[in-house]
């Protein structure tokens, strides 16, 4: 819908040309049925999208008036002065109101209606005389309940009624009620028959007409009679959707239309009425063809016919120079709705050429090219010659008695005879009339003068708003254009083009805010020349609109060298600033509040008019000292220019000074404001520096007359540029900013610390402080972490061991030292960057500053590794499972030291974590038992080793057993002694002991129902006894029976039980116990004992494994005893 509203270039056709026709029918009789009937007909989409009936269906009662009369056909041509081309009802009259198919509904089995069948004949016979005349088709309806079971009577009674109203069996059709669905699609098929027959037919007798005098008729006459035929041929061809005879008819009406044009030209070349109608005419069949060819999907033809048709017809303006207009209206129709046929059937056209370029193919492209010619209808209009006409009395009165809505010619009026003659072409008139009447009307047309012809256009033309027909037009090409990136600069053009007419209208709120939008798109770009159009017609709506601000930056912004009008221009434009600002209310005064707001202007830092530059005398400057400051400024105006103020803003706004302009002022006297063209001036500065403080110039502002106009320089975005050449031959320099630094510091500041730090290590930093100068009254030690993080800090006190910042510092006379100790603390390996700063006065109240920046690395003390044994000592890996509980098994703990200096190892800790109250694991030796408080001293080449016999308790995948506490320094001899030779070391104090935990890895243990404990001598002799014993223990609920056998062994004899079996109630013990002699000496087996659990059917792993034991022969023994 929103798209349909759009589409007026269109609506001013009749409807019967902006769609397709639809055949014709007339349904008489039983009116009741008709609208079900119409409801069952099929639908098609029409040129708009929207569903339409195939069918254009009348509905009349039978008996009621029927089709007038058709006049009789011509059987000659002689002595025939047309009167027009086109007959101006004819489209609607076969559109609407003539049928092509009659169809009569009688209600056949009706019991009332049962013998009264020669009533029904008169009906029909009625029908067939309306119709006679016209070639409609008759199509008679039998409307029964249904056709299926009709009796004999019925039967004999339809005989004899076909009979008599002599009817074939194709012209009658039953229309059941009770299946009225199938009846109607069996209906629509019949008449869609019929209707093709009936339109072809007309179009065969048409062409016999065309065939028929013509060619002895004036060639005026002939043109005229083949376009009307070809047209009324290709229009019947529509009816029928006979696409290629329509194209083809249509065509030939538009050659004999353009040879028709050019007859005209010659034999009447001033009566612009006719030209008038032949150019309507030329314009209703361009429009058929290309929509035809649009909806057929040939979009290169439909452009192709188009662009002949404007060839054809754009030249022809009329004979009357005055009414040039007329002709840029009839052309600003052509293209709205040749673009608007692009965009309506725009998804239909799938052959684009690419010989075309891509603009031609755009709706957007007509639009534009419409909204242009509308633009000259407008200015041809009102061009002077017309001034006397547009303001005449007669004029006048005669657009008082027109219509509301405008006249346009390519519409149709009910008043008209013919299409493109206007409306009282034909009325009566004294002269005698032949036959047909064309003589007079012909006659009146000849009759109206000159001044009379133009009186009626113009009064016409009044009733038209310009503005509002060109803003509707490029809406609408730049909604085509939008969404496509490569028509950008197209949306621009177009763009500036509705803020022009925005402001010819007298919207200049809206024309400003589009010229804005172009402007900021024409200065990215360097499209200097169309900003230049864009600000003079911005710089005129700012002063329509009473807007000081936009006026006085649009008119600044076009004295800019870069802008392309002339030096005259841009002086007369600086003339009337000058004027404005010091007369503001002439031009500015709003009638609603006699206050004209200030004017602010900001001015970049590569502006083309100002040239703004500034400079602190140095970098840097000590507090209390003398700092200057420089502002230079040039400017590139056509004519010198003269201001009010000079205002300087610094960040610290007791530094901000001001300049108050004064006429008397000597020519480089500082109050003197006024600037020559491209000459620098230079505005100097001076002050007392503050303590401690970055100054920086934030902005500057020159003032203009009264109102004021403030020229602003923001330096919070400025980038300083490198120096320019010619500004160091002047000893100059951009500089922005300035540190004033506090009172200069006679302090020594020395951090002693020995890197690296480590992890949870408390890191011992000596600060000494050494006065040079002044005594010192008071002052702080700042403490910064760079960046701050929350996993390090500094301290002072060990035991609160709390989180300082600062730390007061006490009086220091000159060459007195004072030493602060700070502790530094760090959870994680990182690299920081610690900073000391020192904050004091002296007893002169000077204050001053010293900073101490250290990089301090932290790292860890050293690498953890654990290993894992069997109680054979055999490796086991932590996920292994081969852990069991209740078994014990041995931990290594390996320590090795990471830093480039030693640390003292002061005690070590193991801590076993608990489940449910119960430890997973037990530690029943270690070897650290006896040597707990010895001191151990790691370096890089020493390893530092702990072993751990432990016992689990529970099982799991990922059992952990606990931890590991060291508690650490660093070595205080190394300390000392660095701090002995740095001769800095009153006395010598323990440092920070660290406690550091360490985390035992996951192990895998599994859950065993027995335990074997083994107790086997390290040694053996040869012909000694000694004893094997195993202890085997029940951890289950139930009592365990088990088997024993021991095998053959030929390396000892032993005595014991070989062979039986033992039991063991829960949660119990069972000893076994062997006495072995050594037979041989070396490494020898010893007897394996096969212990089968009688339950589970297995051998206890723990004895499952050889074990071995070394005999030596038995003189070694003796030996040893004479020894011992």
């Amino acid at each position: 819908e929103f798209r349909l509203k759009r589409l007026q270039g269109m609506e001013v056709y009749p409807p019967q040309l902006r769609d397709f026709p639809r055949p014709v029918i007339n349904l008489i009789g039983c009116v009741s049925l008709h609208p079900s009937i119409q409801r069952l007909f099929s639908t098609r989409k029409d040129l708009f999208g929207k569903d339409v009936s195939v069918f254009h269906a009348i509905s009349s009662e039978m008996g009621s008036p029927q089709l007038e009369r058709s006049k009789e056909r011509r059987l000659t041509y002689d002595n025939y002065i047309p009167g027009g081309i086109l007959k101006a009802d004819w489209m609607q009259k076969h559109s609407e109101k003539v049928p092509a198919v009659v169809v009569a509904l009688f209600p056949w089995d009706d019991e009332k209606m049962r013998g009264k069948e020669n009533e029904m004949l008169v009906d029909l016979e009625t029908i067939k005389r309306s119709i006679k005349s016209r070639n409609i088709k008759l199509l008679v309806a039998m409307v029964v309940r249904s056709a299926t079971g009709m009796d004999f009577t019925a039967e004999e009674r339809y005989i004899q009624f076909k009979k008599r109203g002599e009817l074939d069996s194709k012209s009658i059709i039953f229309i059941e009620r009770e299946n009225l669905s199938d009846s109607a699609k069996k209906l629509e098929k019949t008449l869609q028959e019929l209707a093709r027959t009936h339109y072809k037919d007309e179009a065969k007798l048409l062409k016999k007409e065309s065939n028929r005098g013509i060619n002895n008729l004036p060639r005026v006459i002939q043109l005229t009679l083949l376009i009307r035929h070809a047209f009324k041929v290709a229009y019947y061809g529509e009816f029928r959707r006979d696409n290629q005879t329509t194209l083809k008819y249509y065509n030939k009406a538009y050659n004999h239309l353009r040879e028709l044009t050019i007859a005209e030209l010659k034999s009447n070349p001033k009566s612009p009425l006719k030209l008038n109608e032949i150019k309507t005419v030329a314009e209703y069949i361009n429009f058929q063809i290309t929509k035809l060819y649009q909806w057929l999907g040939n979009t290169q033809d439909a452009i192709t016919q188009f662009q002949k048709h404007l060839k054809s017809y754009k030249p022809v303006t009329g004979p009357i120079p005055e009414l040039v207009f007329q002709h840029h209206a009839w052309l600003a129709r052509q293209y709205e709705s040749f673009g608007q046929l692009l965009e309506v059937i725009g998804p239909n056209a799938t052959r684009f050429s690419s010989s075309l370029q891509h603009s031609q193919q755009h709706p957007g492209f007509y639009y534009q090219a419409a909204a242009h010619s509308a633009v000259s209808r407008r200015e041809s209009f009102e061009t002077p010659t017309l001034s006397m006409y547009r303001t005449s009395a007669a004029v006048q009165k005669l657009k008082s008695e027109l219509p509301p809505v405008p006249y346009n010619s390519a519409s149709i009026d009910p008043a008209q005879k013919y299409i493109g003659q206007e409306p009282d072409h034909f009325e009566d008139h004294p002269l005698e009339a032949n036959s047909l009447g064309e003589t007079a009307r012909i006659s009146k047309e000849v009759e109206l003068s000159l001044p009379e012809i133009i009186t009626r256009a113009v009064a016409r033309e009044l009733t038209m708003d310009h503005s509002s027909v060109i803003l509707r037009l490029l809406t609408q090409a730049s909604d085509q254009y939008k969404g496509s990136a490569k028509s950008n600069h197209m949306i621009q053009w177009i763009t500036s083009q509705l803020a022009l007419e925005y402001y010819l209208s007298g919207q200049f709120e809206i024309a400003k805010g589009f010229l804005d939008r172009i402007a900021r798109s024409y200065r990215q770009e360097g499209w200097w020349s169309l900003l230049t159009g864009v600000l003079y017609t911005s710089m005129s709506c700012a002063l329509d609109m009473k807007n000081a601000q936009d006026y006085f930056t649009c008119a600044i912004e076009l004295l800019n060298p870069q802008m392309t009008n002339s030096w005259e221009e841009k002086k007369q434009i600086q003339q009337s600033i000058m004027e404005y600002v010091k007369e503001p209310q002439l031009k500015f005064a709003d009638p609603k509040s006699s206050v004209i707001p200030p004017v602010d202007i900001p001015i970049d830092q590569n502006h083309p008019l100002f040239n703004l530059k500034v400079q602190f005398a140095a970098e840097s400057v000590y507090a209390n000292k003398p700092l200057d400051f420089l502002v230079r400024i040039k400017m590139d105006f056509p004519l010198p220019m003269t201001f009010s103020k000079l205002r300087v803003h610094f960040s610290d706004s007791s530094f901000d000074r001001e300049i108050v302009g004064s006429v008397d002022a000597p020519a480089d006297g500082e109050n003197n404001l006024s600037f020559i063209p491209n000459r620098w001036r230079e505005f100097h500065f001076n002050f007392i520096s503050k303590e401690n403080l970055d100054l920086r110039c934030r902005f500057i502002t020159l003032e203009l007359g009264e109102i004021p106009v403030s020229f602003h320089w923001d330096f919070s975005q400025w980038v300083v540029p490198s120096t320019d050449p010619r500004d160091l031959k002047l000893n100059f320099q951009e500089r922005m900013g300035t540190k004033i630094l506090a009172h200069e510091a006679m302090l020594d500041l020395h951090v002693e610390h020995n890197s690296p730090a480590l992890v949870e290590e408390f890191y011992l930093l000596k600060v000494i402080l050494k006065n040079i100068g002044e005594p010192i009254s008071s002052g702080k030690l700042l403490c910064q972490i760079l960046p701050p993080a929350d996993e390090c800090r500094f301290v002072t006190n060990l035991e609160t061991k709390q989180s300082i910042e600062e730390i007061e510092i006490p009086a220091i006379d000159h060459g007195e030292k004072k030493e602060i100790i700070v502790y530094f603390y760090s959870t994680v390996v990182q690299r920081k960057r610690v900073v000391f700063e020192v904050v004091y006065q002296t007893t002169e109240n000077c204050t001053s500053i010293k900073k101490e920046t250290l990089d301090i690395p932290v790292q860890v003390p050293f690498s953890p590794v654990f290993n894992f044994f069997s109680p054979s000592f055999h490796p086991i890996l932590p996920g292994s499972g081969s852990i069991v509980t209740n078994q014990p098994f041995y931990m290594d703990f390996d320590l090795a030291c990471t830093t480039p200096f030693p640390l003292r190892l002061n005690s070590s800790k193991i801590l076993l974590a608990s489940n449910e109250d119960r430890p997973v694991a037990t530690c029943v030796g270690s070897s650290n038992d006896q040597n707990d408080q010895a001191l151990h001293i790691l370096t890089k080449d020493k390893k530092f080793t702990l072993w751990y016999q432990l016992v689990p308790n529970v099982s799991g995948d990922t059992i952990q057993l606990g931890h590991i506490d060291l508690a650490w320094s660093r070595y205080e001899d190394e300390i000392s002694g660095k701090l002995e030779n740095s001769g800095n070391s009153k006395e010598k104090s323990d440092p920070p002991i660290t406690v550091t935990r360490l985390t035992i890895p996951q192990l895998k243990i599994n859950s065993a129902p027995f335990s074997v404990k083994i107790d086997i001598p390290t040694f053996a002799v040869v012909g000694t006894v000694v004893t094997l014993s195993l202890l085997i223990s029940n951890h289950t609920e139930l009592q365990q029976d088990f088997t024993l056998l021991v095998k053959e062994n030929t390396s000892f004899l032993f005595s014991g039980e070989k062979q039986g079996t033992f039991s063991i109630h829960p949660q119990s013990t069972y000893q076994l116990r062997y006495n072995l002699l050594p037979l041989l000496a070396g490494r020898q087996p010893l007897p394996h004992l096969e212990i089968i659990s009688k339950r589970l059917q297995k051998e206890l792993p723990q004895v499952k494994q050889s074990r071995y034991i070394f005999v030596n022969p038995g003189h070694w023994a003796s030996k040893t005893s004479s020894m011992g």
